[in-house]
């Protein structure tokens, strides 16, 4: 498929099925791996949302985060709640306490102190406001000169950035609270149940007139543990009328602290998807668990100076995430029981970690898992020839997974790559005889790995450059080169010999001789007239004397008319 081009397959198209229990709403990841005709490799990760029709027995959700709202007729899902009202007031038995908002009890919020710490969108919070219209945010910003609270009366839709942050309604509307006999507003700590209860008693809608009755309740994490760590929260409606249709009805739900992530449940007497009508008895139950469990860790990729992203991690039930740069991941959804979760990544050796016990709405923490890389190929040397080839070559590598190489060419140093070999090379040299003309192309190579379950390549070695040089054939009229050149010897490094070629546009006076690291000669190899064309000499590793030379690093020089060029080569015994 060109690039941004699309393309279609219907005669065998992929096909996902959604189990049951993946309600409309339920955010699903992919992997999308995708491989060029160069052979270049990516994993794009996306995710594809359940999106059939909902029904009142699906949960609503979830947001970005993660929550989802149960009501009470939800009972196919596990966090489905109950309605039990908790009664607070004291003179019907309850024991709550009536908070005092002051000279007047129409738009006002008070600020609570919390008895635990109240997890909520991942962060931590100690105090509250309480408002009379029916919500309450642990924003304790005071607004006015007067030292007040948010308290606007007129709701909007959530997530909303025109009232406090962070806010979480159960009945956002415009009420006014009575501050008599078994009215009010109240609030409980259950040591108990560990809960902390608060309780809109006898509200009246300025609109119409109508007697609102309705809790929220706040569960200590410590004692009811979610897959994140967050708070579980119960709306519960003991009598409700929602008609004010002159300000958009009420709003139910919450939002995060920046106002940019929620989860509504009603607006305008519009429901989310799975939602049902709110009416006496009804129950919400906000929540991050789904009765399947998570597993949580961290990936560190050796030698990536801190980048860990693109890490693969799955596990044996079939979920995958793709890590982010700081290396966390977190498998959502994962079934109970016992699962083996692998690690991968392009150019790393896989890690495994087997027998993780997955529990209902908890997460398993892993230990941090550490990849490291596949070993490349080094010293890699692409070579000028006359032969009508390019010889490429380069130092093995070390390992019992190892099973051989790939070899990729382009015409350019930064990419376009191709794989050249149809199997794997097996051992350290290639010669691409079917180089498409004379230009310089580029090569580089890869290491190939393999265990029982999987396999990889590591990451390029080096990149080098050749080029074909045409030699003319017998009969014809020879070939010259455009300008004077010298190549890179071949093999390099070298043991005792190695070819050097070279090109004469015109005929030339030339002399090439060879230097140690000292700048000593240690051979003359030509030095007199020669016609033009494509030249190629050997030496043999030995001086003038006739005396092999030691292993370590030479230059040979060229002078030829008026150009002069030197490069760099290894003896290696």
């Amino acid at each position: 498929m060109p690039v941004n081009d699309t393309s279609s397959n219907s005669t065998n198209p992929m096909v996902v099925n959604v189990a049951l229990s993946a309600f409309p709403g339920r955010v699903v990841h992919f992997n999308l791996h995708t491989t060029t005709s160069e052979g270049s490799h990516l994993a794009i990760p996306f995710t594809v949302k359940v999106d059939s029709v909902a029904h009142t027995y699906n949960p609503s959700g979830p947001d970005a985060y993660g929550y989802y709202i149960y009501d009470k007729t939800d009972t196919l899902f596990a966090p489905h709640p109950a309605y039990t009202w908790i009664e607070l007031a004291p003179g019907l038995g309850g024991s709550g306490t009536r908070l005092n908002f002051g000279s007047g009890t129409d738009d006002k919020s008070v600020l609570v102190q919390l008895p635990f710490n109240f997890v909520y969108y991942g962060n931590t919070y100690q105090k509250l406001i309480v408002c009379t219209n029916g919500f309450v945010s642990p924003d304790t910003t005071r607004i006015d000169m007067g030292g007040n609270y948010w308290a606007n009366f007129f709701n909007w839709p959530i997530p909303d950035p025109g009232n406090c942050r962070a806010q979480i309604s159960p009945f956002w509307d415009d009420l006014q609270a009575t501050s008599s006999g078994n009215k009010g507003v109240f609030t409980w700590n259950d040591t108990t149940n560990h809960q902390f209860v608060i309780a809109w008693d006898s509200t009246t809608n300025r609109n119409t007139s109508a007697v609102e009755t309705f809790e929220m309740v706040i569960y200590d994490p410590a004692y009811h543990p979610t897959i994140t760590g967050d708070a579980e929260i119960l709306y519960q409606y003991k009598t409700i009328y929602n008609t004010d249709s002159e300000e958009n009805y009420s709003t139910v739900g919450m939002e995060s602290w920046d106002e940019m992530d929620g989860i509504q449940y009603s607006f305008d007497n519009r429901y989310a998807p799975g939602g049902s009508t709110l009416s006496n008895t009804q129950a919400l139950l906000i929540t991050t668990n789904t009765g399947w469990g998570s597993i949580r860790g961290l990936v560190e990729l050796t030698g990536g100076g801190g980048h860990n992203e693109g890490v693969v991690i799955s596990s044996s039930s079939g979920q995958k995430r793709t890590t982010g740069d700081d290396g966390s991941f977190w498998l959502r959804n994962v079934p109970l029981g016992t699962v083996s979760i692998s690690a991968q990544a392009e150019g790393y050796f896989p890690a495994y970690i087997d027998s993780v016990e997955v529990v209902a709405n908890q997460a398993a923490i892993l230990p941090e898992i550490g990849l490291d890389p596949c070993p490349a190929p080094e010293s890699l040397l692409a070579t000028d020839n006359l032969s009508g080839t390019i010889n490429v070559r380069w130092r093995a590598v070390s390992d019992p997974r190892h099973t051989g190489y790939n070899v990729y060419r382009s015409r350019f140093a930064t990419g376009g790559f191709a794989k050249l070999n149809s199997t794997p090379i097996v051992g350290t040299t290639y010669t691409d005889s079917a180089v498409p003309d004379s230009s310089i192309y580029f090569y580089y190579v890869t290491a190939l790995y393999s265990d029982s379950i999987w396999s990889g390549e590591s990451f390029p070695s080096g990149v080098d450059s050749g080029r074909m040089l045409a030699t003319g054939i017998a009969g014809e009229e020879s070939q010259l080169p455009d300008a004077f050149f010298l190549s890179q010897n071949y093999p390099n490094p070298f043991n005792p010999t190695t070819v050097i070629s070279y090109g004469l546009p015109q005929d030339s006076r030339v002399k090439v001789e060879i230097y140690n690291l000292l700048g000593q000669k240690i051979k003359t190899l030509v030095n007199g007239l020669e016609k033009a064309g494509y030249k190629s000499l050997i030496w043999d590793g030995k001086d003038t004397a006739g005396k092999a030379v030691s292993s370590g690093v030479y230059f040979y020089r060229i002078d030829a008319g008026s150009f002069q060029a030197s490069k760099k080569m290894m003896m290696l015994k």
